[in-house]
């Protein structure tokens, strides 16, 4: 099993790099060559504020038809019920995949990739990578005041099981924020929203079991 987690996680985080699932509206799709080069350079951070594996349950779909309010609140008390027992199934489950991953570095593994993967953007030097367990947009903000560089890079990492436990994701979330305060606001944290960004994608990379079933318990054991 850690065998396997860590080849999966590998091969996730270095897909990442190399497959675009779409950018995020608002914000370029990719960056214009006359835009590559910026004066002083740019700062990375890797960014990855979880501390182990999760499960990633979607709340339940249930629709209430001519209910009205009535209908509606119980609606979601059922509802409620439903994803806390779901929820519940896999923590139970997930619990012993936590124990065999005990020695397993997820934050080093974000770092090293993030280096592979910048390796082979001439544009983009890797230099001097910084490691952040503050995933917010104001510890993000934090960081953009004190690096000696006009923009930073964040890669912003996260990986969980999906709910049946048949596959790993890992998502990175690649944005370029510039230091300088927009005008039209007073918000330094504004600065990471995608109205400001010089760029911004979300990519995501799965690795699925042989042969999933449909048991959460049976795949944990996979």
């Amino acid at each position: 099993m850690k065998r396997l987690v860590r080849a999966g996680a590998s091969l996730c985080c270095v897909g990442m790099l190399l497959t675009v699932s779409g950018a995020l509206a608002g914000t370029p799709k990719f960056v214009a060559e006359n835009a590559r080069t910026v004066p002083g350079g740019r700062a990375v951070e890797v960014v990855l504020s979880q501390a182990e594996l999760k499960s990633n349950i979607n709340s339940a779909n249930i629709v209430v038809v001519n209910g009205g309010l009535a209908g509606a609140l119980i609606g979601a008390m059922v509802e409620s019920g439903i994803e806390a027992d779901r929820a519940k199934k896999a923590e139970a489950a997930i619990t012993p995949l936590r124990d065999q991953m005990v020695d397993f570095n997820a934050d080093d593994l974000a770092v090293a990739t993030t280096k592979n993967g910048l390796a082979t953007i001439d544009w983009l030097p890797a230099g001097d990578i910084k490691f952040s367990k503050d995933a917010s947009p104001v510890g993000k903000s934090t960081f953009l005041d004190a690096a000696g560089t006009p923009q930073t890079a964040f890669f912003t990492y996260s990986y969980d099981l999906t709910p049946d436990f048949s596959s790993l994701r890992v998502v990175v979330s690649l944005q370029f924020a510039s230091k300088t305060q927009p005008e039209d606001t007073t918000r330094p944290e504004a600065r990471l929203s995608n109205d400001y960004l010089t760029y911004a994608e979300t990519i995501t990379s799965i690795v699925t079991l042989p042969a999933p079933g449909k048991d959460i318990n049976a795949n944990a054991q996979l």
